[in-house]
């Protein structure tokens, strides 16, 4: 009776011991399952903020690359400035983009205006940035100065104006831009927008 019992224990014993073993075994592969999955979540992690300054990047008109800029530009000039100005009865023959101001007698680029608009009597410069602030304005306005400092020399008879172009354009700048004389255009999902400055 009682080698019985020990040996009845001895096989429960065994059962556990290898019971045990088993549970080990398993435990070890899940904690390295964990950790294959910690791994994991972190490289997705990483992947996301990638994909989130990608996108900020994207969007934000601040950071867009010159080469989107330079194609944005290039339809606004190709497709819409000169109807839209057209429906203000400004009747431009003439747009060119990049245009350099330059100082002839000494060989050097003054400025640059993005686009210059012409007819046979007034003069357009053209200042395009996605999401202008007051001091692009500043500076379209100095552009706009040497412009005409320019035709001066040149006798030069025709009225000169200046416009601003862009995607976002805050409140603040649009009527820092209308109060200084110059023509405001966005650009949205319904299409372009003109808006006259004060008279």
């Amino acid at each position: 009776m009682y080698e019985e019992i020990k040996a009845l224990l001895e096989e429960k014993e065994k059962y556990l011991t290898e019971l045990c073993a088993a549970f080990e075994e398993r435990l070890a592969y899940l904690e390295e399952s964990l950790l294959i999955i910690r791994k994991k979540l972190k490289n997705l992690k990483n992947e996301a903020v990638h994909i989130r300054k990608e996108i900020r990047r994207k969007v934000d008109p601040d950071k867009i690359k010159n080469e989107d800029l330079g194609h944005y530009l290039e339809t606004i000039v190709n497709d819409k400035i000169i109807e839209l100005f057209s429906t203000l009865g400004f009747n431009f023959t003439q747009a060119r983009s990049n245009v350099q101001i330059m100082d002839e007698q000494n060989s050097r680029v003054l400025a640059e205006v993005d686009i210059l608009l012409e007819n046979n009597e007034r003069i357009m410069a053209v200042e395009v940035k996605l999401s202008p602030k007051i001091r692009d304005v500043n500076k379209h306005i100095r552009r706009i100065g040497i412009l005409i400092d320019r035709g001066k020399i040149h006798n030069e008879t025709r009225s000169y104006h200046g416009a601003l172009v862009g995607i976002t354009i805050p409140n603040e700048v649009k009527e820092y831009c209308i109060k200084r004389g110059l023509y405001v255009i966005t650009q949205n999902e319904n299409g372009a927008k003109i808006e006259a400055p004060l008279a």
